[in-house]
């Protein structure tokens, strides 16, 4: 679940630009490499040398390495369409399996030569696994690639049935190892590719050990936090998945999406559509098998962010299972509208070397070696791309120091604050490549526009001495006002103002307050390296860009105050 999206351009025009600019560069094409053979439907034709309960191992043949194309009839008579990479075993030896699933709007990894949708990463980690022995499915999710039907976005009786059924033709099928009658099968991937892993583990005990990578706990929260839409990440994920669907996607997502721009809001169908289609609505239940779990959640992820890995740690954590969840400076990021994204950098999610820790997982949790994951901490905060910070439990600070909000004072041209940066974003991003000696973000105009129309800032402390901020802010605010007609939407973040005078959001992470009243909850997490001179603060936005259509619709007065509880500690 990927996009790009640019703001200042208008309605049509951020929509004709995600058709004809963005959506190319989103879906890459990958080769298909040659010497794949056909599976029969159903998974009636078996690997080289068949299969044998685990009673009849000793007499299993040795195999060759190879991969190859198989079709299987889901429940509902959809063809489903995988590739296996099958490693060359020896006579009697068995393998663990990993079931690999792509991102939204994406495809399968198809053969040797071919690369990930997602990610280098994810498809040189599969091919990793594969080298090492492994038995690896990447499969193509319903309405997407060479697989039938149409999109449901992971629903439990859909989706994830698709993903049983590839276990049943696993179970047949391949040479796998088992320990007390439990198949050695492990889950991986990114986003999409991170959903069902979630989902199926609620469905089926047979999971047992799981990566999701920079993936959803709730999706109502992912999309419409605070009841406000995400605009531009849903036009992205509706364009993206169209394209890569062909146009197979259910309408109840094309219905949520246009009552939504509509309405301002997510409207209780959508919610409880997409909430049933979450990690969130079988952990409240206790309906999740106790399954381990490396958890990688980006850090600058303004989809998915870090709230939603806590959650799903925390959820899987309670029942019982080995569960560590590290941080990256990757994930979901706009492109123009946010900084690049950085690197994985969290003790052994080394920026050289990531995709050792996945293995390494896998060799602990599948082939049962002890101690092959014990380098990957509990939890891991990625402060940048160079620095991170370790703990020895699973647990997200949350709240911290409390800070008094003053009297802050949004004015109506100030309901448009964002705007000015997005614009001298684009301006720059656009002039770069043919006037690289003109400089608009320092220029009069952008001057003027930023006094006019620039977030408010609210000092809240200055620091005297090094100190590191990582964990879940918590706040309680008042929104009130002199004239309460209108509805106004805040957006809330951490702010830096660096010594040199700078301003930044916190991993460019906000949360949205709707209307006037009392608002108290979690903001969300973030990290970051607080140098001598720096001043901590509060940033209010009357825009933002991940909501872009979805913020205030008609200029507002109104006045913010309250408290807020910030996660940090000196001297760190």
């Amino acid at each position: 679940m990927a996009g790009r999206s640019l703001r200042g351009l208008g309605q049509w025009g951020i929509f004709l630009w995600i058709l004809f600019i963005a959506l190319p560069g989103l879906l890459v094409g990958c080769g298909q490499g040659g010497g794949e053979q056909e599976g029969m439907p159903g998974g009636s034709s078996p690997p080289s040398g068949g299969s044998l309960p685990p009673s009849g191992e000793n007499r299993l043949p040795p195999t060759v390495k190879g991969y190859r194309t198989v079709t299987i009839t889901s429940f509902d008579g959809t063809p489903i369409v995988f590739t296996v990479f099958e490693p060359a075993l020896k006579m009697g030896e068995t393998a663990p399996l990993v079931i690999h699933g792509h991102g939204f709007g994406g495809h399968r990894i198809r053969s040797p030569e071919d690369v990930s949708t997602d990610s280098k990463l994810i498809s040189d980690t599969v091919f990793r696994l594969w080298e090492a022995g492994y038995y690896v499915i990447s499969f193509d999710q319903r309405g997407f690639g060479d697989s039938g039907g149409y999109v449901r976005v992971m629903d439990p009786d859909v989706e994830i049935r698709d993903v049983q059924a590839i276990l049943d033709w696993a179970e047949t099928n391949l040479r796998l190892t088992y320990r007390k009658d439990r198949p050695m099968i492990g889950t991986f991937g990114a986003s999409y590719g991170g959903g069902f892993q979630l989902l199926t583990n609620a469905r089926d005990a047979r999971i047992a050990a799981m990566v999701p990578m920079v993936t959803w706990y709730n999706l109502p929260y992912s999309l419409a936090p605070g009841d406000v839409p995400k605009t531009a990440w849903a036009t992205l994920l509706l364009a993206g998945g169209t394209s890569g669907s062909r146009g197979r996607m259910d309408p109840v997502i094309y219905d949520s999406y246009v009552r939504g721009l509509l309405s301002n809001s997510m409207g209780p169908d959508a919610r409880a559509f997409f909430g049933y289609h979450s990690l969130a609505y079988f952990c409240e239940r206790g309906r999740v098998n106790s399954t381990p779990a490396l958890v990688v959640q980006g850090m600058r992820d303004t989809l998915f962010n870090l709230n939603e890995g806590y959650w799903i740690a925390k959820c899987l954590e309670s029942t019982g299972a080995d569960v560590r969840l590290v941080t990256v400076q990757t994930g979901h990021v706009l492109p123009y509208l946010q900084a690049p994204a950085g690197k994985a950098n969290c003790g052994p999610m080394g920026r050289d070397d990531p995709g050792a820790s996945i293995l390494a997982w896998f060799e602990e949790k599948l082939r049962g070696k002890v101690g092959a994951a014990s380098g990957i901490p509990r939890l891991c905060f990625s402060l940048d791309d160079q620095e991170a910070i370790t703990f020895d439990r699973l647990e997200v600070p949350r709240g911290g120091v409390e800070h008094q909000i003053p009297r802050a004072l949004l004015l109506p041209l100030q309901g448009l604050s964002g705007l000015s940066d997005a614009a001298r974003r684009l301006l720059n991003s656009v002039l770069a490549a043919v006037a690289p000696y003109l400089d608009p973000a320092g220029g009069l105009v952008s001057s003027v526009a930023g006094a006019l129309v620039g977030p408010v800032f609210v000092p809240l402390k200055t620091f005297t001495e090094l100190a590191v901020m990582a964990g879940i802010p918590l706040f309680r605010l008042e929104i009130a006002g002199p004239v309460q007609e209108t509805n106004p939407i805040i957006f809330v973040g951490v702010g830096i103002r660096r010594v040199d005078g700078r301003m930044e959001v916190v991993d460019e992470q906000v949360y949205p307050l709707k209307g006037f009243g009392i608002h108290e909850g979690e903001l969300v997490g973030v990290g970051a390296k607080l140098n001598p001179g720096d001043t901590l603060g509060l940033v209010l936005f009357g825009f933002n860009e991940q909501f872009l259509l979805n913020g205030s619709r008609l200029p507002f007065v109104a006045e913010v105050r309250g408290s807020v509880w910030l996660p940090y500690e000196l001297g760190r």
